[in-house]
């Protein structure tokens, strides 16, 4: 049995996206042969944005025979009490007992075949938990998606390949090209921006770019974006050349993405599917949160635009519009090439021929 597993069980872009990327790059006869499950923390049915139905961990088969992937993400620094709330649930009802809830060991699995690690991210790791480095220590293969993770898990004694994030090959593997019915660009906050002088801010920003702009959510999770937030931003506005995309199915967001003018946002994964369609990014500046900068200086430290300020954000926007498209193109190849040499190494390691 091969289990998929990540927090996938929530509505978010990019964990929605890993899953995806994952089985696609999994060989069929495998996936035929062998009994999949995509697993999370919690039982839940995402089909109707784009997502799996998701098992329980909880609920998932643990026998000697059981692979198990974590296909990816900001895992290794999501608390139990973070997981808790982003899923609506109690902590309680996690059905673990661990801090870091989303890093499963041999704690777990004792007899699995093999525990992978796929480009996960830990962009401010806690040295000094000694039950995660463990569960890390356990497994057969880890790659990661910065270079700040890549040097603490070093530091730590942890082997781990540096490789670009799953996304990265969006492109390759799902054609979202379509015909805008006119230039926008297509932008993003979460609600932890949402009091009135950080709306102000943002308005000021907005107001200042010429073209439409297309307002989406990156995740309606939790502590992710919020329609109410983005009502309260129109009436801070001057322009009036903006349109709520209200649709949350992960595949027509990444359409609006693939076709926009540029992204501006908070969202990493905003930015990283910008980046696998070519496009020009920027992102904004969270204060509680490092794994924007972190994957940025690892993957995208050439372009103008890098994470800055709000006030800046225009500014940013305009410089990262006037670079060579074709050399954004040329980089995302690369980054897609990058990742499907990196995954086979990984995938060796999870199903060794």
């Amino acid at each position: 049995m091969l289990i998929l597993f990540g927090a996938f069980d929530r509505h978010s872009f990019g964990d929605m996206l890993f899953a995806h990327i994952a089985k696609r790059l999994i060989p069929k006869r495998l996936i035929r042969d062998t009994q999949t499950v995509f697993a999370g923390l919690a039982a839940r049915d995402l089909r109707a944005y784009g997502g799996h139905k998701v098992v329980a961990l909880s609920s998932a088969p643990k026998g000697e025979r059981v692979a198990l992937l974590h296909v990816g993400g900001e895992i290794l620094t999501c608390g139990a009490e973070e997981a808790a709330v982003m899923l609506g649930t109690r902590r309680a009802l996690l059905g673990t007992d661990s801090q870091t809830p989303y890093v499963l060991g041999r704690e777990t699995f004792a007899c699995a075949s093999s525990i992978c690690f796929n480009a996960v991210g830990g962009a401010s790791l806690d040295l000094s938990d000694t039950d995660l480095l463990n569960k890390l220590r356990s497994a057969d293969h880890i790659s990661v998606r910065d270079l700040q993770t890549h040097a603490a898990l070093k530091e730590a004694g942890i082997d781990a390949r540096l490789t670009p994030d799953p996304a990265s090959l969006i492109t390759e593997l799902f054609d979202a090209r379509a015909p805008a019915k006119r230039p926008y660009i297509a932008v993003q906050f979460s609600a932890d921006y949402g009091d009135d002088a950080t709306l102000e801010r943002i308005a000021s920003q907005l107001d200042r770019i010429d073209q439409h702009i297309v307002l989406f959510r990156a995740g309606a999770a939790p502590w992710h974006d919020d329609i109410d937030v983005y009502k309260r931003l129109l009436k801070h506005l001057k322009r009036a050349e903006v349109t709520l995309f209200d649709s949350l199915n992960i595949w027509d967001i990444n359409t609006l993405i693939a076709n926009s003018e540029a992204y501006a946002g908070s969202s990493l994964h905003g930015r990283i599917v910008a980046m696998a369609h070519g496009m020009p990014r920027a992102n904004i500046l969270h204060p509680e949160s490092k794994k924007q900068s972190a994957y940025v200086k690892t993957w995208d430290a050439s372009h103008p635009a890098g994470v800055v300020e709000i006030d800046d954000l225009q500014a940013a926007l305009y410089a990262s519009m006037q670079t060579d498209r074709n050399e954004l193109r040329q980089q995302a190849s690369e980054l897609a090439r990058l990742y499907q040499v990196n995954f086979a190494e990984t995938l060796d390691a999870l199903l060794p021929k």
